[in-house]
């Protein structure tokens, strides 16, 4: 029986510290400063006047509904002549069934993986400018993605993430607010290595990168008490769902205890996920060697 090694405290690099430390105070909604929701931005109940009509809902007081996904795209460079699976399609054709598909279940927050420059570009172009998208410039292969009509983006920022044999990968981090409550919002979205052909024994740096996200998660909600999400490719099923299961407030799209693939979808506390879907159908097998996850969720004011 092989004794692993406990990764290693992680500290995160000074430039992301500084933002972190920054959000300190950043409003939890566009009407309510401070740390912690007060009970100010909880929605007003509807009540009977005294000429028996009811009192319109104050609808700028936190909580939002949206429906969310997490997608490995598989990246342009794998389905190339010298990539590792050419016989499918290129990227920029699968684009357009991911694209089909995200505008079909009227998708509002994604986390793509693998999404290579000609993928992202042609992501924006096929969505005709309704999303953003962070980052869409430099390295895009980590992403978000967001309906501008459903949020307006706050801030955004990178992480370093230990990816093949230790490389550092920027990974994003988003705040987003609900341009009809207020709400505020903190969207991450992680690849962790895999073992592969090229690249063996890459355990020890899933384990480190596990440990950066979810001590980032903890501080985040300290941090800012946002509601806070995470998707990703964590090329892990059961250990790193428990570790991010029991090492955060999160807790898992699919409301099993048991993960089933290496594709992860997590909300924190106020998150309440429906609808939970592993998408793969024959379109979606189509555009990538992935399952499309997706989930409806409502988080509470």
């Amino acid at each position: 029986m092989t004794t692993r090694t406990a990764a290693p405290p992680q500290q995160f690099d000074p430039a992301f510290l500084n933002w972190l430390n920054k959000l300190q105070g950043l409003p939890t909604t566009d009407q309510t400063p401070g740390i912690v929701p007060s009970t100010e931005g909880r929605p007003v109940v509807d009540q009977q006047s005294s000429t028996g009509k009811a009192k319109k809902k104050d609808h700028k007081r936190g909580g939002s509904d949206f429906n969310m996904s997490s997608f490995n795209v598989l990246g342009n460079s794998h389905t190339t002549a010298h990539g590792n699976k050419p016989g499918k399609a290129s990227g920029v054709q699968r684009m357009h069934t991911t694209v089909h598909k995200i505008l079909a279940n009227k998708v509002d927050v994604v986390g793509f993986q693998e999404l290579q420059h000609v993928q992202a570009n042609e992501f924006l172009k096929g969505t005709h400018g309704k999303y953003g998208l962070f980052p869409k410039t430099g390295d895009t292969e980590n992403a978000i993605a967001w309906n501008k009509e459903k949020f307006k983006l706050v801030k955004h920022k990178t992480i370093n993430i230990p990816y093949f044999n230790g490389h550092k990968r920027k990974m994003p981090i988003v705040i987003l607010e609900d341009k009809k409550t207020g709400q505020r919002m903190i969207f991450t979205n992680f690849h962790n290595p895999a073992d592969t052909a090229r690249f063996h024994h890459q355990e020890k740096w899933r384990d480190r990168a596990t440990a950066i996200e979810t001590k980032m998660v903890r501080r985040l909600e300290k941090s800012t008490g946002l509601p806070v999400f995470m998707t990703g490719d964590m090329n892990e099923k059961q250990e790193t769902f428990n570790k991010i299961t029991r090492g955060t407030n999160l807790h898992a799209a699919h409301g099993s205890r048991h993960q089933v693939g290496i594709d992860h979808m997590y909300g924190g506390p106020r998150a309440h996920f429906s609808h939970y879907v592993s998408d793969h159908s024959k379109q979606i097998k189509y555009a990538s060697d992935h399952p499309m996850l997706r989930a409806h969720v409502h988080v509470s004011a």
